[in-house]
């Protein structure tokens, strides 16, 4: 069964978040500024990505999440001393991937090139409770289990069918957002989610 990779800033070793991101044909489009324009020195190595982003997180304070699948992905950097946007998308892109940044923050997404993804749902959604800081920290850990901790923490509804609510999940946020909590099942997982009116409860589901 294939375990989900979220990875989030130098704090606290593999961590994640994410929004939403801008695509262009030859992919991710990242904004003029950013803190991955600071200079990095890299040596010569090969790396899982998991591995290669959370080094970069170390040294640059950025965030990054990872498609379902690729976290284990080998890659090889060369070495050299630019801005480490652009050495990552190098070495990214020698395998086929695509790193982009996600919505105001200092949040990245890696995916292949290839893939198509829906626009991360809910950028613009109004509540305050979104806005809440949380901390999670699990291990091939249930769907389910994750929810009811952001639930626990943010004080907001969260649900998902069954099938997904089984759905296994490796991820560790240091004081993100509950919005970005969101994101980043979304973006690991394929998912999109709306808010019922009704209820108040923030759905997740298969995206179309």
């Amino acid at each position: 069964m294939k375990r989900s990779l979220v990875l989030l800033g130098a704090a606290a070793g593999l961590l994640a978040s994410v929004t939403a991101y801008s695509q262009t044909a030859a992919g991710f489009s990242p904004p003029a500024k950013n803190v991955l324009d600071a200079p990095l020195e890299m040596k010569a190595a090969e790396w899982t990505v998991a591995s290669l982003l959370e080094s970069v997180a170390k040294r640059t304070k950025a965030n990054f999440v990872v498609r379902e699948g690729l976290e284990k992905e080998k890659v090889k950097t060369a070495a050299a001393k630019a801005p480490a946007m652009e050495i990552l998308q190098k070495t990214l892109g020698a395998k086929g991937f695509a790193l982009g940044r996600l919505g105001t923050n200092n949040l990245f997404l890696v995916v292949r090139s290839s893939g198509m993804m829906p626009a991360i749902p809910g950028a613009h959604m109004s509540d305050p409770a979104l806005d809440k800081l949380v901390s999670v920290k699990m291990s091939d850990t249930p769907v389910a289990v994750y929810l009811k901790s952001v639930t626990r923490q943010a004080g907001i509804k969260l649900s998902a069918g069954d099938e997904l609510a089984k759905g296994r999940i490796t991820v560790s946020l240091q004081k993100a957002t509950a919005r970005e909590a969101l994101y980043a099942l979304s973006a690991i997982k394929g998912w999109t989610f709306s808010r019922n009116r009704r209820s108040g409860v923030y759905e997740f589901s298969q995206a179309q």
